[in-house]
């Protein structure tokens, strides 16, 4: 019997660490998902400065060539 039983607190162990491993699972699927998140929010938040970036960057180089041509002082 001593066998038996320590069979059977082998299993309850091996059961409490199924469940430690499935809430570790569920968790870092969160933080996935919370992660993905933080990066389309950080990308939408970006997004108006990269465009104001770009439009000056080409009004920039349009007054260069401007310049360039005599057209601008």
């Amino acid at each position: 019997m001593p066998a038996n039983n320590q069979n059977q607190q082998i299993i309850q162990l091996i059961h409490i660490i199924e469940a430690k491993l499935d809430n570790l699972i569920e968790e870092v699927r969160v933080n996935n998902a919370n992660n993905r998140a933080d990066i389309e929010t950080l990308k939408k938040k970006q997004a108006p400065y990269s465009t104001f970036y770009m439009t000056r960057l080409l009004a920039e180089r349009r007054l260069s060539r401007l310049a360039d041509h005599g057209a601008v002082k």
